[in-house]
């Protein structure tokens, strides 16, 4: 059963203060989907990617996070090997 919670209308301070460690390691718009994504895992208490998506007031299609979600995993394996 999902609860229902208040739209996630901004990043919060915890998402936005780490996100700098990360802007050699993703593009502007994949800084975004990192920004929804790692919000997400945070705040919301279903974690898919399509309860993540739709969490937030002015979501995307839940296909650009998925998007994101792949590219990152294959970038992380690229980095650690």
């Amino acid at each position: 059963m999902s609860l229902l919670m208040t739209p996630i209308v901004e990043y919060p301070t915890g998402a936005t203060s780490s996100l700098p460690a990360f802007k050699d390691v993703f593009s502007r718009p994949q800084m975004e989907n990192f920004a929804s994504y790692f919000t997400g895992l945070m705040v919301s208490p279903d974690r898919t990617i399509s309860q993540i998506d739709d969490a937030f007031y002015a979501h995307k299609d839940q296909s650009a996070l998925n998007h994101f979600h792949t590219e990152a995993r294959r970038i992380a394996s690229m980095a650690f090997s």
